[in-house]
């Protein structure tokens, strides 16, 4: 969980067109969203209602790039 207590929900994997479906996952991210955008989410099941603002991430790319480094693996 992040340091910050403002941003409580998720992990949520998040793909590149905001939404739950894509197939260019290099821009994915895996976010922590706020209360404003967790009430946002949940009232259209969508996360293109999520504000850049309202929500930390970190992209998939540099996740795998970390693993891949720590590891020695090429995933």
């Amino acid at each position: 969980m992040p340091k910050d207590d403002t941003y409580i929900y998720g992990p949520y994997l998040v793909f590149s067109d905001m939404s739950t479906f894509c197939s260019d996952v290099d821009d994915a991210v895996v976010a922590y969203i706020n209360d404003t955008a967790q009430d946002n989410l949940e009232s259209c099941n969508d996360f293109k209602a999520v504000e850049p603002g309202e929500m930390r991430m970190v992209h998939l790319s540099d996740l795998l790039d970390a693993y891949n480094q720590l590891h020695g693996t090429n995933l």
